[in-house]
């Protein structure tokens, strides 16, 4: 700023493709690639390093497409992925673990996760968005039946504001909503019959009936 100028960080590699940043509570920058992993930067110690999945190692990423880096309050970096579903890395740093189709996710394509004022984690997908408690490892999904715009939600798209309120942007549209007055219900869609059948043949219905109002009268 004092020079108003630009500098390249030396340290990291060139020519790579930044999907997103992320400071955590130490300072210490975390770059997210498509194809590269995850880069992380020490402004202070000037050191850097990189996170990228190994086919023998589950103790890796799961993909190296990446399309978020956030942090919790416990201080665990999690990493939403294009395809690999969402990679949690411990405060420690030294364990990384997955959540993927198998785990329950909708989806392995995860665009953004926020944690609420409740430490409940919420991760946008292109099938839903998912509530993770991260000390039960409960996950509640949500899709258009529950209410959402849309179950496709967008890159990048989400935000907390200083209220506790959450956003999220989906490919047709954007949601907000306060996790402690959003209420699981169960939803209970209204019945209606469409065709009656006897002895597996449709019965017509009796339109020239003058008492013939709907289906449910044949």
């Amino acid at each position: 700023k004092a020079t108003n100028n630009f500098e390249w960080l030396q340290e990291t590699p060139g020519g790579e493709f930044i999907s997103c940043l992320l400071e955590d509570h130490a300072g210490v920058i975390w770059a997210g690639t498509h194809n590269q992993g995850v880069l992380y930067y020490d402004p202070l110690t000037r050191h850097w390093g990189r996170m990228k999945n190994n086919p023998n190692d589950t103790n890796s990423l799961s993909i190296n497409d990446i399309n978020a880096v956030g942090e919790d309050s416990y201080h665990n970096i999690w990493i939403a992925t294009e395809g690999g579903g969402l990679c949690k890395l411990d405060a420690a740093r030294q364990h990384i673990t997955r959540y993927t189709l198998q785990n329950g996710l909708p989806s392995n394509f995860v665009f953004k996760t926020i944690e609420d004022n409740h430490r409940q984690l919420w991760i946008t997908t292109s099938k839903g968005l998912v509530k993770l408690d991260p000390v039960t490892q409960d996950l509640t999904i949500y899709t258009k039946a529950n209410g959402l715009l849309y179950d496709q939600f967008n890159y990048n798209s989400g935000f907390k504001d200083a209220g506790g309120t959450l956003y999220f942007g989906s490919i047709k549209g954007m949601i907000s909503f306060r996790p402690e007055s959003f209420l699981d219900v169960e939803l209970t869609p209204p019945g209606y019959i469409t065709v009656f059948q006897v002895h597996n043949k449709e019965l017509s219905i009796e339109k020239q009936s003058p008492l013939q109002q709907s289906i449910l009268y044949t």
